[in-house]
């Protein structure tokens, strides 16, 4: 990770970064993943607003966590870590889920992904939570082979139509979040 880029946990007044940080990974990452209607839904205000409310609420979202991180002042990437949302994957031991990751591609291959992830996962081992799980694109290549450097396993596959097309997510999963929390950073 470059020595100008933090880790910092997120408070309600990152909400506007975060949302920029979301919808610019969002235009750098998924076109040709997801169809265009998916990516043109929200608006950067839309995820503020729901930035805003997950910041200022957490306990009512399920919240344990939101880091951002930040390169010379400037944010470059987020994660955020809730409780299991996914009713199947809790049954299995998975108390835990890393809902987003997003790092600006310029700043991705530096460690500021694993960074983020390390980060969430002490986060949720510090609230008794062990193991966790996170839902990633199947198509998305960049993405699988950074989470199977981390140790993570696949534990689930889901399949949704959105439209014409249909949207394959596997779901990555790690029983000793420890190991993800030490995992090294320029992994």
């Amino acid at each position: 990770m470059n020595a100008k880029t933090i880790i910092r946990c997120a408070e309600a007044a990152d909400a506007d970064a975060i949302a920029r940080v979301q919808a610019a990974s969002w235009q750098e990452t998924y076109v040709g993943l997801l169809p265009a209607s998916i990516l043109s839904a929200e608006t950067i205000e839309d995820k503020a607003a729901r930035w805003k409310r997950i910041l200022g609420d957490r306990a009512d979202f399920g919240t344990i966590a939101v880091c951002i991180a930040e390169n010379d002042g400037h944010p470059c990437g987020f994660a955020s870590g809730c409780q299991q949302r996914t009713e199947a994957l809790k049954k299995e031991g998975f108390a835990g889920e890393i809902s987003a990751i997003y790092v600006l591609q310029r700043f991705q291959r530096g460690g500021t992904g694993t960074a983020l992830l390390r980060a969430v996962a002490s986060s949720l081992l510090e609230q008794g939570i062990a193991a966790a799980s996170l839902w990633c694109l199947k198509s998305n290549c960049v993405a699988k082979r950074f989470y199977e450097r981390l140790g993570g396993d696949i534990i689930a596959e889901n399949a949704n139509a959105h439209g014409q097309k249909t949207l394959v997510e596997i779901a990555y999963g790690w029983r000793d979040l420890a190991s993800l929390a030490v995992a090294s950073s320029h992994s």
